[in-house]
């Protein structure tokens, strides 16, 4: 009897999504998901060049910066006001400026799958 639960458990858990990709470590396999700055484009852009976008507009000053426009707590803090507990408001702020920025230079957000 002990078996035949062990086994029931496992198929229920299976059946659920419980396993496969979650129990090797990459729930996102098979899936396309793209790095935040891959959903602002520009004619005539490459990698490189969107990067060093992302940081005259202001991300954080390294690749990960640059590509998940991501901001340091330096730059955090310097943008928060006295009378925030936290910096969230704060990065939201950078996150619209960084936005306005990367538009004024001709890109464009888009979530569309290319």
């Amino acid at each position: 009897m002990k078996y035949v639960s062990l086994i029931c458990v496992s198929l229920v858990l299976n059946a659920c999504g419980i396993g496969g990709q979650w129990m090797n470590g990459n729930p996102s396999a098979g899936k396309n998901i793209k790095p935040y700055i891959q959903h602002w484009v520009k004619n005539n852009m490459i990698e490189e060049g969107r990067r060093a976008d992302s940081w005259a507009c202001g991300a954080g000053e390294t690749v990960y910066g640059a590509v998940h426009v991501a901001f340091s707590k330096e730059q955090a803090n310097e943008e928060k006001k006295s009378d925030e507990k936290d910096d969230i408001a704060a990065r939201l702020r950078l996150e619209e400026e960084w936005k306005d920025c990367m538009r004024s230079i001709g890109y464009r957000h888009t979530t569309k799958k290319q």
